[in-house]
């Protein structure tokens, strides 16, 4: 059995060599201008961002950059820009139809247009305005135009929300705006057959499922992203009456991966878990554990799973995936006959918001 399982896990590793030397797209020089671009925006340096983002949005242009662009404007006091970003990019995502504006988010961006508009007329009408008369610079407060008061002052153009916490507002629509990082979910599922080695008989192979989900960081041209995992795989057996019965076998892990874009479409993903794995439902009879002997309920083992994964952009939110080689172990509990090892290979989807 273990001469299989050997033999097994290096034809899956073979299959699962399909990066090599590539160039990496666009979306890297566009990560590294929007990481800029954050920065510059945690400073206050408004305009210097709508820079960042703007050549983050040539490099890759995903329409989540006009946002960004148009939030540096809104917040620079650029009204105009501001305006005309985020009329652009709140067009470009009703067409989206796989990864649509939520309601709360729609209803924020037209708070913002009609805000904007508001300030750009004020600003019109401002500009528009001709001075009424000089001012003698021996006697400044002798205006020689009676109807121009010296008190008036032209009207205070400002761009704000309508709510009164201005800071807290700020901060939700930063969380917002990233394309890239902040206030994302990635997960995975994956589904397929599982090939476990546990006890001196050989076990059929199984259906096994592996879903993931974690917070994604962009570090360099690699997405990051740190969380929990859980996998199920079934274990049928008899007994040594002859009897049917179906172990269990669950993992429940701090779960990490990282995904390398080759290109715009592919990407190389490798996993590493730690955590528990829960073996269930082992009677009297049972092939598992030394003399046969019951549990008394479920076991409890330490499990350590690696994973590699290649992955198809079909949108910029979903992906597929193809998990060639993925090994789960969990080292022999007293009692038992043998640690626990399985060599998964699986098919899902990734989705990424």
């Amino acid at each position: 059995m273990k001469t299989k399982l050997i033999l097994s896990a290096l034809l899956l590793l073979g299959s699962a060599a399909v990066a090599h030397a590539q160039p990496v797209d666009n979306q890297e020089e566009a990560q590294a201008f929007f990481a800029k671009g954050e920065t510059a925006l945690n400073l206050g340096r408004y305009d210097e961002a709508a820079e960042w983002y703007t050549k983050a949005y040539e490099a890759w242009p995903a329409p989540e950059f006009l946002y960004n662009i148009a939030q540096a404007n809104r917040l620079g006091g650029k009204c105009k820009d501001a305006l005309h970003f985020y009329k652009r990019f709140k067009k470009l995502k009703e067409k989206d139809a796989d990864a649509p504006l939520s309601e709360k988010k729609l209803a924020k961006i037209n708070e913002f247009i009609e805000s904007l508009e508001k300030c750009v007329k004020e600003q019109d009408e401002a500009a528009a305005k001709q001075p009424d008369g000089t001012d003698d610079p021996d006697n400044p407060d002798d205006n020689t135009d009676a109807d121009n008061k010296p008190d008036d002052k032209p009207d205070e153009v400002a761009v704000k929300d309508d709510d009164d916490d201005e800071d807290e507002d700020e901060d939700e629509d930063l969380d917002d705006g990233t394309v890239l990082g902040a206030k994302m979910v990635s997960a995975h599922a994956g589904f397929g057959l599982a090939l476990v080695a546990v006890g001196p008989e050989d076990v059929p192979v199984q259906g096994s499922f592996f879903v993931s989900a974690g917070y994604p960081l962009p570090v360099g041209p690699v997405i990051v992203d740190a969380g929990v995992g859980i996998g199920f795989t079934p274990l049928p057996y008899r007994t040594t009456t002859g009897m049917s019965e179906t172990a269990s076998l669950t993992q429940f892990l701090a779960n990490a991966g990282a995904t390398y874009p080759v290109n715009d479409k592919i990407g190389v993903r490798g996993e590493v878990g730690l955590g528990l794995q829960t073996f269930g439902n082992i009677v009297a009879g049972n092939p598992f554990t030394e003399g046969g002997r019951p549990t008394d309920g479920t076991l409890a083992m330490f499990n350590f799973r690696f994973a590699i994964a290649a992955e198809y952009a079909i949108t910029p939110n979903i992906a597929a995936s193809v998990t060639p080689f993925s090994v789960s172990l969990s080292p022999k509990k007293d009692g038992m006959q043998s640690g626990v090892t399985s060599i998964d290979f699986l098919v899902g989807v990734g989705y990424r918001m």
